[in-house]
């Protein structure tokens, strides 16, 4: 991963990083890395590898999780118990 993103940084193309027919530059592709939680800023101290392609995956799911529940009126509160509850 880190190998595409150093080229795509120098490159100037995200491509690889896009929906398929996206193209963007690679502060764009380093924000979408860090959307999805690969990547953390560290202020004075630089981008950091956060997490992996799992983490992401289960980072994406966890915001639509947490988007769905507040279009339906639930609060963080009961977003949690519901997750406790499917918890074993």
């Amino acid at each position: 991963m880190m190998t595409r993103l150093s080229h795509h940084l120098h490159h100037g193309s995200g491509a690889d990083f896009c929906a398929p027919g996206q193209h963007q530059h690679g502060a764009a592709s380093v924000r979408l890395l860090r959307d999805e939680g690969l990547l953390e800023f560290r202020r004075g101290r630089g981008v950091h590898v956060a997490g992996t392609p799992e983490r992401g995956a289960v980072l994406a799911k966890a915001r639509e999780f947490v988007q769905v529940g507040r279009r339906h009126g639930y609060d963080p509160e009961e977003l949690i118990d519901l997750i406790r509850q499917l918890s074993p």
